[in-house]
């Protein structure tokens, strides 16, 4: 199958993916509920211009982590945070940054979506409040959880239908499962390795899908929300047809997200 950026991706033999990105490609929110004002702080909107086409996270007050296909091969970026409504909104919270200072993994690979990770630096620092915060990042120690059967969240911006010709104008959220990455190199092949998380919901009926790109997908520890996954790409087939979806392993880019950024990440 074929991927698809999200990213969209393709049963064996191995399917394209895309990446959920737009306007490029598009991901949105499948089925899910709109999120409430500071329910998801972190989450950031790239624009191009005025067009939004991208999600990412707060990780430091400077720094906004999204996936690789997000940052690639644009060169100028308007990053909004604080905000519930896209593109246009009057949230008082609601702050807008524009950057050329973009950051893509060395070893990103477009065509099997590999390493698709990117970060942003902002020239200013986020002012943090109770809608505006940065997600906690996972620990070193945390490289060897197996988080398989665990329910993580995703939100995002993108497209609730893949007929829909435009994203959803509200922060959407669903659940997800963690499912084993066998399941999804069934589906999409060797492009499936150790550095992805394959995702998928009980009744395959939600998800992410374009436009919901580089998105944080989040795990709660205790009473902390720690961001495990970058939303990365899901079936060409399309968001809706039930098949897993693809994100990149945060756990696997420690070493490169501390590295370019000086965020101290625990051991």
């Amino acid at each position: 199958m074929k991927l698809f950026q999200v990213c969209l991706a393709s049963p064996a033999p191995p399917r394209v993916a895309r990446a959920l990105l737009q306007p490029r490609s598009n991901v949105r929110i499948i089925d899910g509920g709109d999120a409430a004002p500071f329910q998801f702080p972190w989450q950031a909107a790239l624009l191009a211009e005025h067009r939004f086409f991208c999600g990412g996270s707060i990780i430091a007050p400077t720094w906004i982590l999204t996936a690789g296909h997000c940052v690639d091969p644009l060169t100028e970026f308007h990053v909004v945070v604080g905000a519930l409504t896209m593109p246009k909104g009057h949230e008082a919270s609601r702050q807008r940054f524009k950057t050329n200072r973009r950051f893509l993994h060395p070893r990103y690979d477009v065509k099997f979506l590999d390493n698709d990770i990117g970060m942003l630096q902002l020239p200013t620092s986020i002012e943090f409040n109770i809608f505006v915060q940065a997600v906690a990042l996972p620990s070193y120690s945390a490289a060897t959880v197996d988080w398989t059967g665990v329910e993580a969240r995703v939100s995002g911006w993108g497209k609730t239908t893949d007929l829909a010709d435009h994203n959803s104008p509200m922060l959407k959220f669903t659940t997800l499962k963690v499912v084993a990455n066998a399941v999804c190199e069934h589906v999409y092949g060797n492009t499936m390795i150790a550095n992805k998380l394959c995702l998928s919901s009980d009744d395959g009926g939600h998800g992410v899908c374009q436009g919901d790109s580089g998105g944080a997908l989040v795990v709660r520890q205790g009473k902390t929300m720690v961001q495990i996954g970058i939303t990365s790409f899901v079936s060409l087939e399309g968001c809706t047809v039930g098949m897993p979806q693809g994100f990149t392993r945060v756990t696997a880019f420690l070493d490169f997200i501390e590295e370019t950024t000086g965020i101290h990440i625990e051991d």
